[in-house]
């Protein structure tokens, strides 16, 4: 078997070697046609790069494919669409003091006026030119809004039924109501005819919701019902009897005029009962209140201090658990001016405001519990999902738009538009009042928006300019001095030709975009990191081949002869490299998750870019940088060649007096270098000496064990907002304030049956389970957010909050709060409350249900229940036609529910472990519920950004383990040696874990940024490994002795390829941004250290101990070699130097003759060698 091995790898290693000895006479023939097609190669890899997408989704680009998140992502999407875009502002002062002032509770309704107003003529508006029209477009375009039930829609004052055909009950009732109370309470304004709500306004919370002023944004309609419902709601609260008789009549003559108008359009009565319970349940017109209404909530004017305001909302947040503070009590001494209205968050059924928009309170040093201020404030807001399926059908209607790429960019737009204004508050630019010496100075506005979040992350890896160029200098300079000197004509070439190997680099890595957009295969954000990886594998070829061209260019040679020399071993060693490289890569496209897989196709055509720009472009200008050299040119001043000698007529033939004295260099592949002197001398005895080699691998076990505990025990997982965000910049203004004061994320909980009728019950033990999560906002109840729940407590239009309202208002109007009856709605069949002596106690804040409703009359009632107020619940419900299972409303008729979602709100998500605790408990909380006709989940932003860390280590290391396999495959076919096999993927592993434990020293965490830099390390490990390898195995001597002439060969490219990324990298290491000095710098840094240890100390010793046998060697384990002598390397590049003489070499290597000859050459003082003939056998 051995035997076998030997020969496969002697004619694998000796017919690579050929080909290339081929491809190098052919080079050297016509330079000029293989530059120039070089050049087409990269143009046309240009030309994709406008075909590049670049899809930064989190969503789509880190989540294994077919991962729990993504097949639930996929159900959301098929029923909901996406997520809906999230935007915020916050408030604080910039002082650090209390935001609840009138000063700041006054800007944030400046704000949000401009923001979300409708009707405002200061809202901020947006203009686009969409099918050669100008269409002017404002907040109600873009942001999330509540579904306008029938109930309340605008009817025709033209046409006294329209409110019938249209099913405006309450619009209309409200209009008559008005009108006739107002004949007898002049306090009543009526209601203009046509009245109704044409729009819902936004959906947003803020703390400006415990003042009137919060209705700052509402439409025009809204503000003219709280004015006439207001006083309407105080006459049923104040209870005098004459007003009582004259509302009472006044809604006799209304169901009067129902009832006739209804007989008239032949209405039969089961719709016209139904229409009746739909006015008189709401005749009070809280649900105007539940849903829009302000008209009970004190003014910020109504306080006479800012302690004041303090208190009030402190009150209105301890309301909500206070069970002697009920609904119906603050409504009454409220409505009744005996206090100031605290029922903002009870209304809300929840402390959820706590969590959603106060940030930390400022306490009372001499009482614990008493606040002095609140450090911030913020206003969430929804945007709309670009495939919202009513947003798309509502911008179809209003503006003929439905094309999903323009609906797509007009959502971007508008966001950006958002950014652009809230921008200038941040910082506060002249005339928006929060500039010095304006309205709102004292005030800071910070801001963040789904499209912050790319911008924070291509700022936050955008270095400074002068540091980028600062370390391209000192890489260029060290390349240039490391290359020749100045003083020596020849010499300067090399500079020259090392200028163009920086040129091709760029080019191969720049291509490589193009490449991906002829492919398909869309880019993520971090590409500009694996381009920087994809550089500094380039340069390393590059540095490959500039060395053994200086180390075996004979200018007593022709150049056909020295490029042969040359491109046999070097374009050997970069075919074997790159081709690994390429089967590493490929095979990591295994890994099913979108980024990996783009980091390796990214990386699999700089490579193979690389490559053939350097077969194209680089090994032209090698043989022209050999001309040159053979010639004795001044080489950085472009000359024609003419036999070998200048023109008579060139400048340099004018200027020869210049050149006179200048030497005539005799170039010898016999000289030394600094670098090869070094590693001659010095550094190979040094570290390949006995006890040396048995220490240095001992420390290097010590150290991959203590790597090895850092990454799996030490370096943890994630990446907060604050991590990346860039100093300065409003994203990470935000991202410390978020950090610092707010804990919570908010989420769906989605259930997916065709048989909901008959999982009533799961549905809602669902929720009492949630409910008893630690990491859940306690309050509301998820339960009393939820649809069935609605649905359930009463089908008349009313949610379960409106209707406890309706209950407590009730009870305390009629039945004196005290009284137990049966209550004035209790026989109606549609009504079924848990019973009026629990409400009190029970309803804070919900009410449930105990029994579900009769399966047989589900649907019917559900439809029933839709066009009225259920519709608040149509962007939560998914419905199908059953004939077809084709998305539907679920209010057309035969329609059948599949799928819904309810918002819950998870809080303490302080870190990174809570928030995946967090998580954990959350699936496991539901999951229990899931069964084969029922499946529940919960699905959240968070679950996609945190929730791939639950197996992101695991693919990391199912990754390496695939570019493992595929590295191992080339390497044993190529060298035919399972022992070189093994040492390149021990290297590989070793490199893996000492750049992955350096994390935890460094204090980064794993995550995507730091991913791309651990992949990058992988590459230049298996690099070097490979041409230290490579080089081992073509020498002819014992282990230790072949060990000492590989680090000759390869220490200096090795060397400078390694010192170059540190050049490179070390500017960054003082920028200003913290994330760029850690993800970048200080990991690259590592990546430095690593390619260098490995390769040139850890291998070397390896190698003299247990190194792959050579094809031709019979004498690999003894002492007693082919050669007794000192040998000395013959890949020797040279480093700056003015001496070139040095002594004989007697160095054995085998290199190609021909087809059954081989060559032992074994330099003397005149460069001649020893030709020997090849026997058949090993």
């Amino acid at each position: 078997m051995a035997y076998l091995l030997l020969k496969a790898r002697k004619k694998i290693y000796h017919g690579t070697a050929k080909l290339f000895k081929t491809y190098a006479k052919s080079v050297t023939d016509h330079p000029g046609v293989y530059f120039i097609i070089g050049v087409l190669i990269a143009v046309l890899a240009f030309v994709g790069i406008p075909l590049v997408k670049i899809d930064d989704s989190l969503d789509t680009v880190w989540m294994e494919q077919n991962s729990r998140f993504v097949r639930e992502q996929n159900i959301y999407i098929e029923n909901f669409g996406s997520l809906p875009r999230l935007g915020v502002s916050a408030f604080s002062k910039r002082d650090g003091g209390n935001v609840i002032t009138k000063q700041g509770l006054e800007s944030i309704a400046e704000t949000i006026k401009h923001l979300y107003a409708f009707d405002s003529p200061q809202s901020i508006r947006m203009t686009k030119m969409i099918d050669n029209e100008m269409i002017t477009f404002g907040p109600d375009d873009f942001c999330e809004r509540p579904i306008l039930p029938d109930i309340y829609k605008t009817s025709d004052p033209t046409d006294p039924l329209s409110y019938v055909r249209r099913g405006a009950y309450q619009s209309w009732g409200y209009v008559e109501l008005s009108k006739c109370l107002h004949k007898d309470i002049p306090t009543i304004t009526p209601l203009p005819d046509g009245w109704g709500i044409d729009k819902t306004p936004c959906m947003r919370v803020t703390v400006l919701d415990c003042f009137k002023e919060g209705n700052v944004d509402y439409p025009d309609a809204m503000k003219t019902l709280e004015k006439t419902s207001t006083n309407i709601a105080l006459l049923f609260m104040r209870e005098k009897a004459s007003d009582m008789a004259k509302a009472n009549a006044c809604l006799d003559t209304i169901e009067t005029q129902m009832r006739n108008n209804m007989t008239s359009l032949g209405i039969e009565d089961a719709a016209y009962k139904a229409a009746k319970e739909r006015f008189m349940l709401g005749k009070f017109t809280w649900m105007a209140f539940v849903a829009f209404g302000y008209h009970w909530r004190p003014s910020i004017k109504d306080f006479a201090n800012d302690a004041e305001l303090v208190e009030h909302v402190q009150l209105s947040l301890e309301a909500v658990n206070n069970t002697d503070y009920g609904i119906e009590k603050c409504l009454e001494k409220g409505l009744l001016g005996q206090e100031k209205p605290r029922c903002c968050m009870i209304w809300a059924g929840s402390d959820v405001g706590r969590e959603l928009y106060l940030g930390k309170p400022i306490l009372d040093e001499t009482k614990p519990n008493k606040w002095v201020g609140i450090s911030s404030v913020r206003n969430p807001v929804v945007a709309q999902p670009p495939d919202s399926p009513f947003w798309k059908a509502e911008m179809k209607e209003r503006h003929g738009i439905s094309d999903p790429a323009v609906l797509n960019q007009l959502i971007l737009d508008w966001e950006n538009n958002t950014i652009q204004y809230l921008k200038s508050l941040h910082y506060g630019s002249n005339g928006t009042g929060f500039h010095a010496g304006e309205r709102f100075e004292g005030i800071k506005v910070d801001l963040h928006t789904d499209r912050s979040t790319g911008d924070m992350a291509v700022d936050a890896a955008s270095p400074e300019l002068h540091l980028l160029i600062l370390g391209a200098a000192l890489m260029i300079l060290y390349s240039f001095v490391v290359m020749g000197s100045f003083s020596n004509k020849c010499i300067n070439s090399n500079i020259l030709t090392m200028f163009l190997g920086f040129v091709v680099s760029g080019m191969a890595v720049v291509g490589s975009t193009g490449i991906m957009g002829f492919m398909g295969f869309p880019t993520i954000s971090l590409s500009v990191l694996v381009q920087l990886a994809g550089f500094i594998l380039c340069l390393g070829n590059v540095y490959i081949l500039m060395f053994t061209f200086n180390s075996r260019l004979d200018t007593d040679q022709t150049v056909e002869t020295n490029m042969e020399n040359i491109i046999e071993y070097a374009g050997h060693v970069t075919f074997v490299i790159t081709a690994t490289l390429l089967c590493g890569f490929l095979c990591g496209l295994y890994v099913p998750i979108p980024g990996f897989r783009s980091i390796c196709i990214q990386m699999v055509a700089i490579n193979f870019l690389s490559f053939l720009l350097l077969l194209f472009m680089f090994m032209p200008a090698m043989v022209w940088n050999c001309k040159r050299t053979q010639d004795n040119r001044m080489d950085c001043v472009p000359i024609k060649r003419q036999d070998g000698k200048p023109p008579k007529d060139t400048f340099l033939n004018q200027t020869k007096d210049l050149f006179k004295n200048y030497p005539t260099i005799k170039h010898s592949s016999t000289k030394q270098s600094l670098l090869s002197k070094f590693a001659s001398s010095v550094y190979g005895p040094v570290i390949l000496n006995k006890v040396v080699r048995i220490v240095i691998i001992g420390v290097f076990i010590v150290f991959f064990g203590c790597s090895a505990y850092a990454t799996l025990e030490l370096t943890s997982d994630g990446l907060m907002m604050s991590d990346v965000a860039k100093p300065g910049t409003y994203q990470s203004s935000f991202a410390k304030l978020n950090e610092k004061e707010y804990e919570m994320f908010s989420s769906y909980v989605v259930t997916r049956s065709r048989n909901y009728a008959k999982n009533q019950r799961r549905n809602m033990e669902i929720y009492d389970n949630l409910a008893k999560n630690d990491w859940l906002v306690k309050f509301p109840h998820p339960r009393a957010w939820d649809w069935l729940s609605d649905g359930m407590v009463t089908l008349t239009g009313f949610s379960n909050i409106s209707q406890g309202v309706e209950n407590a208002i009730t009870k305390a109007s009629f039945e004196r709060r005290g009284a137990s009856g049966s209550g004035a709605f209790l026989d109606d069949s549609l009504y079924r409350p848990d019973g009026m002596d629990t409400l009190q106690d029970q309803f804070l804040p919900y009410v449930l249900p105990k029994e579900p409703l009769l399966v047989s009359e589900f649907n019917d009632r559900m439809r029933e229940w839709l066009p009225s107020m259920g519709s608040l619940s149509l962007p939560a419900l998914s419905c199908i036609d059953p004939d077809n299972d084709i998305p539907v409303s679920c209010a057309a008729e035969g329609s059948v529910l599949v799928a819904t979602r309810t918002a819950v709100y998870m809080k303490d998500l302080t870190t990174h472990d809570n928030i995946l605790s967090a998580i954990a408990s959350a699936r496991s909380t539901v999951d229990d519920t899931s069964t084969s006709t029922f499946e529940t989940f919960i699905y959240g932003f968070i679950f996609g950004f945190w929730g791939l860390y639950e197996s992101l280590r695991q693919n990391f290391a199912l990754l390496c383990g695939c570019i493992l396999v595929g590295i191992v495959i080339p390497v044993t076919v190529l060298h035919c040696s399972l022992n070189a096999a093994f040492l390149i993927a021990l290297c590989m592993v070793v490199g893996v874990f000492q750049v992955f434990g350096s994390f935890w020293v460094l204090g980064i965490n794993f995550n995507g940024f730091s991913l791309v830099p651990l992949v990058l390390g992988i590459a230049l490990v298996v690099q070097y490994s490979i041409l230290v390898i490579h080089s081992f195995i073509g020498l002819v001597n014992d282990r230790k002795k072949r060990a000492k002439k590989t680090l000759a060969e390869t220490f200096p490219a090795i060397f400078s390829a390694a010192f170059s990324l540190f050049l490179l990298i070390i500017p960054l290491a003082f920028t200003a941004i913290p994330f760029l000095r850690s993800y970048i710098a200080l990991i690259f840094l590592s990546i430095a250290f690593c390619s260098v240890n490995i390769p040139l100390i850890l291998l070397p010793c390896i190698l003299s101990l247990m190194g792959p046998r050579n094809f031709d060697s019979g004498c690999e384990d003894g002492e007693d070699s082919e050669s007794d002598a000192d040998i000395t390397p013959a890949f020797i590049p040279p480093l700056a130097t003015d001496d070139f003489k040095q002594g004989g070499n007697q160095y054995t290597r085998l290199t190609l003759r021909g087809d059954n000859e081989r060559q032992y050459d074994t330099p003397g003082a005149g460069g001649d060698s020893l030709e020997m003939a090849t026997r058949d056998e090993v």
